[in-house]
This record gives C-alpha cells, structure tokens and sequence, in this order.
C-alpha cells in the first residue's frame, strides 16, 4: 500500500486557499534524477534498452512494445487509484476511447501527435461525463460503478460500427512520426532498423515523459492532497482541500494518460477489436499496478512489463515441456490463456504476502536495509 500522505495546514480564518500547483513549489520539487535511487533505475532503463535494441530480435522488442504501451494506461490508472483511491475497473474503457479517436483521425490525415493529443482530449471528456457522478460513490461501491462503465463501454464499442468497425474489427492507417514510416524498415547508418526498434525508442521516450510528469506531481501539493484524500477524506476536507474538485482532476488525468496508450496502441499494432477494451483488460490492468505497487511510477512500468510478458513466457515453458496447447486453433479448454489468468492470480497473491507495497516497494525496502547495515550505530559518550 501507498505511504500516509501528510495532511497540509488547515487555512486559517481570513486566508486564502493556497495553489495546489505553485511555480516555486515546482521549481523546489521537480529534481529529476534526485536521489539513488532515481539514478540507479535511470541506468536500469538505459541498459536494458541499449540491449533490447542491441539484439535486433523483433519478438523481444515486440513484447517490450506492447508492455510501454500498457505501462502509460496502468501509470494513469495508478494515479488514479494509487495516489487518489479511486477504485476504477473500468480503464480499458478511456484506453478504447483513445484507440478509436487515433483511428479515425489517421484515416483523416490527421498527424499522428494531433491524433494522440485528440485521443487524451476525447478520453478526457468521456471521464468528466461520468466522474462527477461516480466519484460520489467510494469503496465497493465505486468500484461496482465502474463495472458498469466497463460493460456500458465495450456495449458502445461493438455496436458503433461504422467508427470501431463492430465485431469484425477495424484497421488502423499507419502512422507517420516526424516523417518516419513508423511501419516500414529503413537503412540508418549501414544498419537495418526495423518498425519495432522504430517503435521502442518512440515508446520509450513517450513512457519516461509520462512517468516523470506524474512522480513530479506526486511530489508536488496537488500530489500531497491526493494522498491525504487516499488516506481520510474527512480529515483531508477539513484541512482545506476541495476533496471533489481534486478526485475528479485526478481522475481526469488518468482517462487522458488512457486515452493516450490507446493512441499509441492504435498506431502500433494497426488493428483495434473492439472487445479488447472490456473489463478483462480493465482488471488486467489492476493487475499490474498491485503487482508493481500501488502509487509508485516505477511499479506501474514493472508491473506492466511483467503482465505483458508473462503469456508468452508462460507459452514458451509449457509448449517446450507439452504441458498445455497453444490459445488459438485449438478446442483445448486449458491453454496458454487459461494458465496466464491462473500465473496473474498466483503473482499477485505471491507478491501480496510477500511485498505488500509491491515490487517496487519491496525494493524499497531492501535499499532502506542495507542502506541501514551501511550506517554504523551511534557512540554514546562515557
């Protein structure tokens, strides 16, 4: 579970509220690569991309592809639910409502940046039509609401044919990024440089933008309000902080932060299924941000790598041990499907009782101890 946040100062008689977002505070929060432990997973991501494109083997970057894309959609659901406490089962809903807005304005001409920033607006605004009503609700109550949105969301998807393409589908056109075939091999530099290396150094840089922009505004009071709200919202009402506006802001920029993995998908993977956005994908998801850990950036990232990753590992230990058969073009009813629903059931049990903050919490953890054996324990004087 996330930290107690701080409460801030309750405003006395006569004072004005303050900002939550304050361009001093800003200036003072916002230290990129601030501590250890920013700087050691900096060069984490350093390392395994130079390696990832290092071994120019399309289906390892086609996996990390695909994890980025996740990684944006579970860091907004964990702003969401990790920083404000907003219990949502339906964010495959704002993810579908980006990935078809990029859809049809790329058959428009619309470039593909436009086309993203259209797909986080139009997200967006599908949040704000159901966030003031829904976010009155809170607990299992909340979390019901939102299985509605789900079920209401893939309803809409299926039957608006002529923009989702119903159940057949639709094909996406593919994008062009700063006059970059994004779908074509091309020669850099003597080297071949396939769609998929085009698309993780693309990805990559999309996904750090994400992640530094919200760990900021974690830091930031906006962030701290947030928590405080996670924490008690009648504690947090009473210090002064307008608990509805914040919740509805916060779950705003997670529908948008949806909207923009959906942009993404679209323009990668060039076909979108409308039954891809229903409440699996949503608890798919949840999955990984309680696998990775609750509140944190870097958990949300671990976490969806790790969601992403584990169908294919799982095919491939059991196809080469013949244990089950391959999900399609088989009437098996025990699958690689079906084992990677089981494998989230059991990951995320493991990591409950044995790091309940998460893998990255755990990790956490384990600097604060050595960091702790490092230090030696204070003399008292004789």
């Amino acid at each position: 579970m996330p930290e107690t946040a701080t409460l801030p100062r309750p405003p006395a008689a006569g004072d004005e509220r303050p900002p939550l977002l304050d361009p001093r505070e800003t200036r003072r929060d916002v230290r990129l690569l601030g501590t250890r432990e920013t700087r050691l997973a900096a060069l984490v991501v350093v390392v395994v991309a130079v390696g990832a494109l290092a071994s120019a083997n399309d289906r390892i970057l086609s996996i990390a592809n695909f994890g980025l894309i996740a990684a944006v959609a579970a860091i907004g659901l964990n702003l969401a639910m990790g920083s404000a406490g907003i219990m949502s089962l339906g964010h495959a809903v704002f993810v579908g409502f980006g990935a078809f807005t990029a859809a049809v304005l790329a058959d428009h001409g619309v470039p593909f940046f436009l086309g993203a920033l259209a797909a986080m607006v139009v997200a967006s605004l599908a949040s704000l039509t159901i966030g003031p009503l829904a976010l009155r609700l809170s607990g299992l109550y909340l979390a019901v609401g939102t299985i509605g949105i789900a079920y209401v969301g893939e309803h809409l998807f299926v039957n608006l044919r002529s923009l989702t393409g119903g159940g057949a589908g639709r094909i996406v056109e593919s994008p062009t990024v700063l006059g970059v075939d994004m779908s074509q091999s091309s020669a850099v530099a003597g080297r071949l440089v396939t769609s998929d290396m085009k698309w993780f150094v693309l990805l990559l840089l999309v996904t750090t933008l994400v992640g530094v922009m919200v760990a900021s505004l974690q830091r930031l009071r906006w962030g701290r309000a947030l928590g405080a709200i996670r924490d008690n919202e009648t504690s947090a009402a009473a210090a002064g902080i307008a608990v509805t506006r914040a919740r509805v802001a916060a779950f705003s920029l997670s529908a948008a932060l949806g909207g923009l993995s959906g942009a993404l998908l679209a323009g990668y993977l060039r076909f979108l299924n409308p039954e891809s956005f229903g409440l699996e994908q949503s608890i798919q998801y949840l999955a990984m941000i309680i696998i990775g850990g609750l509140g944190s950036v870097s958990g949300a990232v671990i976490g969806a790598l790790l969601i992403t990753a584990l169908p294919t590992l799982l095919g491939e230990v059991s196809t080469a041990l013949g244990l089950v058969e391959e999900a399609s073009g088989t009437s098996s009813n025990f699958n690689t499907g079906t084992l990677a629903l089981i494998a989230y059931g059991l990951v995320i049990v493991v990591v409950m009782v044995t790091a309940p903050r998460g893998i990255a919490g755990g990790f956490r953890q384990i600097g604060r101890r050595l960091r702790t054996r490092r230090t030696p324990p204070a003399t008292t004087p004789s």
